[in-house]
């Protein structure tokens, strides 16, 4: 049974764009490289991003450390890399470790 729907179409089709049976309109090539989680906090100021592993490739940084040199709206400064047990349902931690983006 299928408790949340959305949540189970949006993993799917994801699943099927990361192993390249899928395409993403506007997306130059096959796989999915970037999935972003926006949400906001209504304790911090200015935009950040996270990630799910100390260890993953510098490029995982990347983006955010472009986003912040066009901007002074993100703060690469207040991004960070680690995933405490708290956040192990997030989506981005989901997709991480079960599709691997």
């Amino acid at each position: 049974p299928i408790i949340h729907p959305v949540v189970f179409a949006l993993k799917n089709h994801l699943r099927c764009v990361t192993e390249g049976r899928a395409t993403v309109m506007g997306a130059g090539g096959k796989g999915l490289d970037l999935f972003l989680d926006l949400h906001g906090h209504s304790t911090k100021f200015g935009c950040f991003f996270y990630g799910c592993c100390r260890t993953a490739p510098i490029n995982n940084a990347l983006f955010p450390k472009l986003c912040a040199m066009a901007t002074r709206d993100v703060s690469f400064e207040q991004c960070h890399w680690r995933c405490p047990c708290s956040h192990r349902t997030t989506a981005r931690y989901v997709l991480y470790k079960q599709l691997g983006v």
